[in-house]
Order: C-alpha cells, then sequence, then structure tokens
C-alpha cells in the first residue's frame, strides 16, 4: 500500500483516514495496517466498517438467548430450500387459509442485512408454516424445528415470544445499517445515527419492552417464564450495548465533532477549530470567525426545502452563494472520510455475479468496464437508448474494430 502511494505521488501527510473491514490485519493494536500507518501520519482517522459493528451488534446480543432463532430460521429455510414436494405441501396450507403464497428469505451469516428479512418472513406467515410441520409430524423435521412446534401445548409458546422478541429486535439493527448504506449518508451523520441506535436499546431496557408482540402476550405465562423470559432480553440488550460501546467510542470519536457541521443547527466556531486541528487542516484562525458568522446568517435565510436538503447538498448551495475558503478545507476534508465498508463489499459481489466459472476467460480490463457501467449508469434502458442514439462517434467506435485491443 505504501508502494501505491508513492507510485501515484501520494504524500502520507495528506492522507486523512484509513477505510476497509474490521478484520485484526487492518485494525489490530499490534502490527496491523492502520498502526503501521499511524506511524506514517499519527493523525490518520479510523474509518473502519460501522455496518460490520451493527450487525454484529445484533448477532452478539442474540447469541445467550435460550431459544437460537437464527438456527431456527435456517433450519425452517433449509426444510424447504431442498424440496419442491415439500414447497408444494406448504403452499396447500396457504390455499387452506386463502392466503398468497410467499417464498421464505434465505438468511447468510456472513450477510449485514439477511436475518431479519428472513425472520420478517416467517413471522408474516407462521401459522402457515406451523400449520405445514404439524401435518408432517416429528420424524422429517430438525430437532429445533420439533422443539418450536411441539415443546409446548399452549397456543402461543414460550419459543414463539422469544421469536417475536426477536423479530423487533434485529429490526432496529436492520433500518441503521439501511441508513449507513444510503448514499446521501456521510460522516458528519455517523455520530447521530449510532447514538439513534443506542438510545434505542437504552430505552427498551429502561422500560421493559420487548417488542408489542411479545409485551401483549407475556402475561399468558407462569411468572417463572415471565421472568426468566425478561431477563434473558434483557441480557440480549445488555450485551448489544456492551458490543456496541466497545467498538464505537461515544465519548471520544471524532465523528462526535464532525455532526457540528452536519448543517442542522448553527455553525460553531470552537468546533471548527477543534476539527481542524484534529485533521491537521492549515487555516485562519481570524478569516475563520468571520466565515462562520457569514454562513450563520446566510444559512437562517434558507427556505423550508432548502432545510430538507442532505447536508451535502446544503453545503453545496452555501458554497455557491459565499466564498468561505477555510470552512471549505475543513468540509471537503470531513466529507471525504468514509463510514463503512458497504459500497467496496458491493463491488466484490458485482463483480462475482460478473466474473463467474462460466465467463473465465473475461479479460480484467472488460470486467472492470462492466463494473464501472453497472456502477455509475442509473438510466432505463430507454433512456440508455435515447442517449447513445445522439452521440454519433460512440456508435461509430462499437461498429469498429477499436474496441478489440488484442487487434
Amino acid at each position: 500500500m505504501k508502494l501505491a502511494l508513492k507510485n501515484n505521488d501520494l504524500d502520507f501527510n495528506n492522507m486523512i483516514a484509513y477505510g476497509a473491514d474490521n478484520a485484526s490485519v487492518n485494525y489490530g493494536i499490534h502490527h496491523s495496517v492502520f498502526t503501521n500507518f499511524k506511524y506514517e501520519n499519527e493523525l490518520i482517522v479510523k474509518a473502519n466498517c460501522n455496518c460490520h459493528i451493527i450487525h454484529n451488534t445484533g448477532k452478539y446480543g442474540l447469541l445467550k438467548l435460550p431459544f437460537d432463532v437464527e438456527y431456527f430460521i435456517t433450519k425452517v429455510f433449509s426444510h424447504f430450500s431442498v424440496s419442491a414436494k415439500r414447497v408444494a405441501g406448504l403452499k396447500s396450507c396457504y390455499e387452506f387459509t386463502e392466503n398468497e403464497y410467499q417464498k421464505l428469505s434465505k438468511h447468510v451469516p456472513t450477510r449485514w442485512l439477511s436475518l431479519y428479512p428472513a425472520i420478517d418472513r416467517v413471522v408474516n406467515n407462521l401459522d402457515e408454516i406451523k400449520s405445514y410441520f404439524i401435518g408432517l409430524g416429528t420424524d422429517e423435521c430438525a430437532n429445533i424445528i420439533c422443539d418450536f412446534i411441539w415443546s409446548d401445548d399452549r397456543d402461543f409458546t414460550l419459543n414463539e415470544l422469544y421469536l417475536h422478541f426477536s423479530h423487533q429486535y434485529m429490526r432496529i439493527f436492520h433500518e441503521i445499517i439501511l441508513k449507513l448504506e444510503n448514499s446521501d449518508m456521510n460522516s458528519t451523520d455517523l455520530y447521530d445515527i449510532m447514538n439513534d441506535i443506542k438510545t434505542k436499546l437504552e430505552n427498551r431496557i429502561k422500560h421493559n419492552f420487548f417488542g408489542n408482540k411479545a409485551n401483549k402476550n407475556l402475561n399468558m405465562f407462569t411468572l417463572k417464564e415471565q421472568n426468566n423470559f425478561r431477563k434473558a432480553a434483557l441480557i440480549a440488550y445488555q450485551r448489544a450495548l456492551k458490543y456496541l460501546g466497545d467498538n464505537f467510542d461515544f465519548e471520544k470519536s471524532i465523528f462526535k465533532e464532525f455532526s457540528a457541521i452536519n448543517l442542522e443547527n448553527d455553525l460553531n466556531y470552537e468546533s471548527l477549530i477543534i476539527i481542524s486541528k484534529s485533521l491537521n487542516i492549515n487555516i485562519n484562525g481570524d478569516q475563520l470567525f468571520d466565515e462562520c458568522c457569514n454562513s450563520n446568517s446566510i444559512l437562517s435565510k434558507f427556505s423550508s426545502e432548502d432545510r430538507n436538503l442532505k447536508s451535502s447538498e446544503k453545503w453545496c448551495k452555501l458554497f455557491s452563494l459565499i466564498d468561505i475558503p477555510n470552512i471549505l478545507k475543513i468540509v471537503e476534508t470531513v466529507l471525504a472520510i468514509p463510514i463503512g465498508n458497504d459500497f467496496v463489499e458491493r463491488i466484490f459481489s458485482i463483480m462475482d455475479n460478473l466474473w463467474t466459472d462460466e465467463r473465465n476467460r473475461l479479460r480484467v480490463e472488460m470486467v472492470k468496464a462492466e463494473l464501472c457501467i453497472k456502477v455509475n449508469y442509473s438510466m432505463k434502458c430507454a433512456e440508455f437508448r435515447t442517449y447513445v442514439s445522439d452521440h454519433k462517434e460512440l456508435i461509430n467506435a462499437v461498429k469498429s474494430n477499436k474496441k478489440y485491443s488484442f487487434l
């Protein structure tokens, strides 16, 4: 990596942040890529993948539940995925209830966004799924499915209580990851997003809230069962909070300072100074003060429509109205810092789909070209046809042999 920077005439002193996944080789305490970078530039920001953190937080919390919901969801899906006959049997249960059949969602443990949709699909179709397994009997069912269906003869079982708890629990992590993956989000939004999930977990602990469905049906169980459930659910919340706190520094994180320039409120001169020092940005403090005051004056005149813009768009509008070079230095540096590894992960997934075993003779240049088109073009086919039809030079190049570099 040092050689790549050198070959491209990039100076270590100009490096703002190092963004990668959370593996030890990247961010370990001893001799990781990040610690070695710190030797070269001690002010470099740790921009690890917060999507990974949220994903792992959710799973870490569920780990000690008496009923393994993740394993149950996986087993239910795998039961139907291997047999068309079983799927047909499940469909007949939908016909009996006069509901439309819904295909179960697959959960992949390493995918950030697969567990909640898989739980959601099972929860929303639980009556049909239970009817199928009751009709099937125990001989062809995995033990965890048998435990879910037959361990309790009540209409609403204790394991269902854990399933509904996990459903609402995983929803909050799922929604946060979707926020982090949104292209509108940037480093000025990260602290508020992470603090939001922390607050939600704390509120659930404070008010003993385990989801509307779980709270509503909790009084159906014995006092001992209620206490055991509350204890297990609270442990799940507490484990999640601990993991989140261990992997995101809510007190000293530089991203806490960045939230001061998301333009939700007036710019604060002291916060801008702190950010500039933390990132080693050379600014004129006297000019910065005047720029800050002038910017706040213009921001106060923004219309309600302007205030609803995402933060990066607000900054673009502000920069178009006023010359504020010192603030520009700070903002362009902060907005360059990534908040997750999701874009890179998405590129790997797309590349996997393109570079299959059947297409193993594709050249690297061709894969790169396809990736660039898939990632950078949002046009529909008809729109792209109209766009291309107006570019005669491009059409002629496509028809010629110029695109074949080996000729």
